[in-house]
């Protein structure tokens, strides 16, 4: 097997290397995959920069100003290309997002309804009303969030294009503000597409 694996943008310097020695470890490894048992051997592993791969295949049609926002499960990347150039010191990796997202609305419905619901659940969205005000809420101010954060760390939200990857560009589709200048890319594969590529 050949992996290739992503690593938060602004941290790839410091964990890429860390990251692959990690996942060349020698010998066979044992998995189950879809109730099937395989013996693999890892062959080598790349990493990549997480949030640049979602679009690298696209960076040579990205005329004027971009900002990219991997809104993952574990982080938020974001990445300012300018005329088809990342810009470097305007990047950003903020932990804490979607997972985190989950965990604040699992204890929100425990609290208001002294039950627990599985992931499932929120993700399909099939609730009562009460659980569904609540999920609404969290995903309104998760992307309330994410757009102040994004305007904080100094992105012109007006005037350049923004690019939502991931599976958080489905919640910020759904629940962010509506702009003419965003767009959607809600393939949670992007990141993976782009390591192949």
């Amino acid at each position: 097997v050949v992996l290739g694996v992503g690593v938060p943008f602004k941290r790839f310097g410091k964990e890429q290397a860390k990251l692959v020695a990690y996942l060349k470890r020698s010998g066979p490894h044992f998995i189950e995959f879809e109730e099937e048992d395989y013996v693999i051997t890892i062959e080598n592993v790349y990493g990549f920069p997480q949030c640049f791969a979602a679009v690298a295949d696209c960076i040579g049609n990205m005329h004027g100003r971009y900002v990219v926002a991997d809104i993952g499960s574990w982080t938020k990347d974001i990445i300012c290309i300018d005329e088809r150039k990342v810009q470097p010191d305007k990047c950003v990796t903020i932990p804490n997002s979607i997972i985190t997202l989950f965990q604040e609305i699992y204890a929100d419905v425990a609290e208001a309804t002294g039950g627990r619901i599985p992931e499932s659940v929120v993700q399909n969205f099939i609730l009562g009303k009460e659980v569904e005000k609540i999920i609404v809420s969290k995903m309104k101010a998760f992307a309330t969030d994410i757009e102040d954060m994004l305007d904080e760390s100094g992105f012109d939200l007006a005037y350049s294009n923004i690019l939502y990857v991931g599976g958080g560009a489905t919640i910020m589709r759904r629940f962010g503000n509506a702009r003419e200048n965003a767009a959607y890319l809600e393939d949670i594969r992007l990141n993976a597409k782009g390591y192949e590529l």
